[in-house]
């Protein structure tokens, strides 16, 4: 016989007594199935995008896409974790039901540090041939970032003295941030009025490679003492803060003197 793949193929038996009345009754079919489920992709983490560094050492999550078999369908998944792609020296395998997400918020066994980590989907098609992928792995960093130089005041725009600038619409300010491991991912600047009136200004973004900003089209106060704050993530989203010394704005002029001469 020769049966073809993909194909649902049904058997009837028809039992016939001496007197020749026959009863027919038919199986509910089989699928013919020699082929392995179709390969899919892995992603580390469920973000939308694929996870590289992640700061949490007992948790691990996953989500694939594209395992596929037309003639059986997918009967299940199962998943392991390693150093290397394929390996199970973290989590040896597991079943899955039908999903396509994988999140173990308490595995036994911290992950280690200063590997990549890779996370080993396998499919099963209903005739019991299977498939698998490997994530393309990821870090564990559980250090935040280094501030090594607060937010400062630049002496290059409007800085005659320290910490006080003689505009009112313009701040330029300097930094210096590290991450060795997992590298700066974001920075967010804002002001905030810390003498002289009511005064925040939304947070404005930057990216991770950016150790200076100027601030511009501002409205603070004479006399008024600002501060600006810097909050620095790495890319395993750990993130810090630090905030700058009191920023003094004065751009009047000095009040002229006045004084008398008495004649005798």
């Amino acid at each position: 016989m020769h049966l073809g793949s993909g194909i649902r193929y049904y058997t009837t038996i028809t039992a016939c007594n001496t007197v020749d009345l026959c009863t027919s009754v038919t199986s509910d079919g089989v699928i013919i199935d020699k082929s392995p489920p179709t390969q899919g992709i892995v992603l580390d983490g469920v973000d939308l995008h694929d996870l590289e560094y992640q700061s949490l050492r007992n948790y691990i999550s996953a989500k694939w896409y594209g395992f596929t078999d037309p003639q059986s369908g997918i009967d299940r998944f199962v998943w392991r974790v390693g150093t290397k792609p394929g390996s199970d020296d973290i989590v040896k395998s597991t079943h899955l039901p039908r999903s396509d997400v994988l999140v173990e918020p308490d595995l036994l066994h911290k992950l280690p540090t200063g590997q990549r980590i890779y996370v080993t989907i396998k499919a099963y098609n209903k005739a019991g041939l299977s498939t698998e992928a490997n994530s393309n792995g990821f870090f564990i960093d559980d250090t935040p970032p280094l501030i090594k130089v607060k937010p400062y005041l630049s002496t290059y725009l409007g800085s005659i003295k320290d910490n006080s600038v003689v505009f009112r619409g313009t701040i330029q300010m300097h930094w210096e941030v590290e991450d060795k491991e997992s590298f700066i991912q974001r920075q967010y600047l804002s002001i905030a009025s810390h003498k002289g009136g009511e005064f925040n200004t939304s947070s404005t973004e930057l990216n991770g490679i950016v150790r200076e900003y100027t601030f511009s089209q501002l409205d603070l106060h004479d006399g008024g003492n600002y501060t600006v704050k810097l909050i620095v993530c790495n890319g395993a989203k750990i993130c810090v803060e630090a905030e700058s010394k009191g920023i003094l704005i004065d751009s009047s002029t000095p009040t002229p003197a006045r004084y008398s001469i008495m004649l005798l």
